[in-house]
């Protein structure tokens, strides 16, 4: 099981559970400081991939560079905009990523990880 948690502080923290117990927080915030709950998804090629909402209402997305690697992309350039949190979905070749806006329409974008 890996968490992925906002702190605080505005900024997004991992942590993997291995055979005893859980590792130390690991700082993925890349500089940005996020608002609202993150989503994550499993993607069995890519390992997991994380979409969030930063203060600025953009929602972006990072991912690990391999399945269980302590290493994460680069975050991606805005997805476009939400005025709630982002909801992720995972699919066999794709990723979508629900936005919504301030009159309340819903939009899926997709994306590929690690692209």
């Amino acid at each position: 099981m890996q968490i992925v948690a906002r702190g605080v502080d505005g900024s997004l923290r991992t942590a993997r559970e291995t055979a005893t117990g859980f590792t130390a927080w690991t700082d993925i915030s890349g500089g940005n400081t996020f608002t609202g709950s993150p989503d994550a998804v499993l993607d069995w090629g890519q390992g997991v991939q994380v979409v969030a909402r930063t203060t600025g209402g953009s929602v972006v997305r990072s991912g690990e560079t391999a399945p269980g690697s302590a290493t994460w992309n680069p975050w991606s350039a805005p997805l476009g905009t939400s005025v709630l949190d982002p909801v992720a979905a995972s699919g066999t070749s794709d990723h979508a990523v629900l936005l919504v806006d301030a009159a309340g329409v819903g939009k899926l974008v997709r994306f590929q990880p690690g692209a």
